[in-house]
């Protein structure tokens, strides 16, 4: 806990998109000046993680916007005020 942490925390990176969040933890995080960054923003490829880029409200918001939906989750995750941590296991 921060209570007893000789050095607190600076960063946390955690699983973060549309789908899959805590809004408590970033509120926490917040409060006590730890940046979040947010791993898995685009979700994944199983339901285990969301599949963020195929949700219906995704879509409608970036076919609004004329945008993908990769955008608006990107997007939607820095409005929250996180940095961002992306990869690919694809090659191509």
């Amino acid at each position: 806990t921060l209570e007893i942490a000789q050095v607190p925390p600076a960063l946390n990176q955690v699983l973060w998109n549309p789908a899959t969040h805590d809004d408590g933890l970033l509120v926490f995080c917040q409060a006590n000046g730890i940046a979040l960054e947010a791993w898995s923003p685009l979700g994944g490829h199983d339901s285990r993680h969301g599949e963020v880029l195929k949700l219906p409200t995704m879509q409608r918001i970036a076919e609004s916007h004329g945008v993908s939906t990769a955008q608006v989750a990107l997007k939607w995750t820095l409005q929250h005020g996180m940095t961002l941590a992306t990869g690919t296991t694809w090659e191509e």
